[in-house]
């Protein structure tokens, strides 16, 4: 799968809406730790199995969008935002590849749970 770059506040709204489960990179172009990151958390939604009906891997640039960045919480990148049934339910900062794969792990068990 694909990471949505998500281009407007509107798209932001239709993700959170539409699936179970949400993981959103808030990250800039231009900064190292978002540089070092971003390829890990592309590479995660492709290598691992899961429902594209549940659960979707976004992307948010702050630069284009400050104020969503400003509304949903960002104050440093990259910043990870987790979503569940449309409610924000973890918020990680910087993480490390490890960390950021468990919480992908961890997404992706609650995505594949049965309904």
């Amino acid at each position: 799968m694909t990471v949505t770059e998500i281009k407007s506040k509107d798209g932001y709204q239709q993700l959170i809406k539409n699936y179970k489960l949400v993981i959103i990179n808030a990250y800039v172009s231009w900064a190292g730790p978002s540089i070092t990151i971003s390829p890990h958390f592309e590479k995660l939604s492709n290598q691992m199995p899961y429902n594209p009906k549940k659960l979707v891997f976004a992307k948010l640039n702050i630069d284009e969008l400050p104020d969503l960045a400003d509304e949903i919480g960002v104050q440093s990148v990259p910043t990870f935002f987790v979503y569940r049934d449309g409610v924000k339910k973890e918020t990680i900062l910087m993480p490390s590849p490890e960390r950021l794969k468990k919480m992908v792990i961890a997404c992706i068990d609650q995505a594949n749970e049965p309904e």
